[in-house]
């Protein structure tokens, strides 16, 4: 009778034990009962959370944005909480960022005008470029979600009195550590050289830039 007990136990541990790594390897979006694994992606210009079943549900309605045509690009949060996205307006693009919920995105953020954007590996911080219409420089900056603050990294390296040189920033990538930013650029001078190209790591927490040359 004992060993049948002991044996019963056993098969309760083992189911249990089994039951939660099937819950870790197939995780299911909580709002979604049955459903298999998702992403989030841009559907007819508004943002979706698209299910493997082909079954979808509306998270950021572009017709909620009076001056939004479309929105262009979304990025989830390496924790799966939060996403950044783009809007396209008539001129500029439009940054956002939002917390993830059930069925819907909430406390969205109007960051900046941007090109684009990349969380941080904590997903506390966006990455971006600023998004021009013209012949302006192109700056390397980091949104902070704790803050709600923005800093511009790479104003100081722009033309000044001493020196003509515009860069164009392009898309940002953070370090594993997220201790800093690299980011390629191109730039132009009044030496009649062609445009020319370079790389700046960005150490966020002093603000300090190594420039490099691209390698060929």
């Amino acid at each position: 009778m004992k060993s049948k007990i002991k044996l019963f136990i056993v098969l309760i541990v083992i189911f249990v034990i089994s039951f939660a790594v099937y819950k870790l390897l197939f995780k299911k979006h909580p709002s979604q009962p049955g459903e298999v694994e998702s992403s989030i992606e841009i559907v007819d210009g508004s943002i979706y959370r698209v299910y493997k079943t082909g079954n979808k549900e509306m998270l950021v309605d572009k017709e909620d944005y009076d001056t939004i045509m479309e929105f262009t690009y979304v990025a989830e949060s390496p924790d799966g909480k939060k996403i950044c996205f783009l809007g396209q307006s008539m001129v500029p693009i439009w940054l956002y960022y939002g917390r993830l919920e059930e069925k819907a995105v909430v406390e969205v953020e109007e960051v900046d005008s941007a090109r684009n954007c990349v969380w941080s590996n904590n997903s506390q911080k966006i990455a971006y470029n600023n998004h021009t219409t013209d012949v302006s420089p192109v700056n390397v900056y980091v949104y902070d979600i704790k803050t709600d603050e923005s800093t511009n990294f790479t104003e100081s390296l722009q033309s000044r009195e001493d020196i003509y040189e515009i860069r164009f920033y392009k898309e940002p990538k953070w370090s594993d550590d997220d201790s800093e930013v690299i980011s390629p650029y191109s730039y132009l001078d009044t030496s009649g050289q062609p445009t020319r190209e370079g790389i700046s790591t960005i150490n966020v927490s002093t603000g300090k830039i190594t420039d490099s040359a691209v390698s060929d």
